[in-house]
């Protein structure tokens, strides 16, 4: 692991943004500017998961509380503090 380094890895949940991949869809989206800060400010608050757009908002809480972040929470417990590089 990495973490020894000084490295973090934090999940990006996103919905729709204002991107030429979505330039055709008439929905909702957020601005590349919007959700970049969302992440950027995700990194400096240490935060594991950031949902930085409104309609990720939509998941937030039931990310956080659910059933698959809890397995990663109990799978992480099994992780030595430091492993090893391979």
């Amino acid at each position: 692991m990495v973490a020894g380094q000084g490295v973090t890895v934090h999940g990006v949940f996103l919905g729709p943004v204002d991107t030429d991949m979505t330039q055709r869809f008439e929905i909702p989206k957020a601005s590349p500017q919007f959700v970049a800060q969302g992440i950027f400010d995700c990194i400096e608050n240490d935060e594991e998961d950031t949902f930085p757009d409104p309609a990720s908002q939509f998941i937030a809480d039931r990310w956080r509380t659910g059933v698959a972040k809890e397995f990663e929470r109990q799978y992480a417990g099994f992780l030595p503090e430091c492993a090893a590089v391979l």
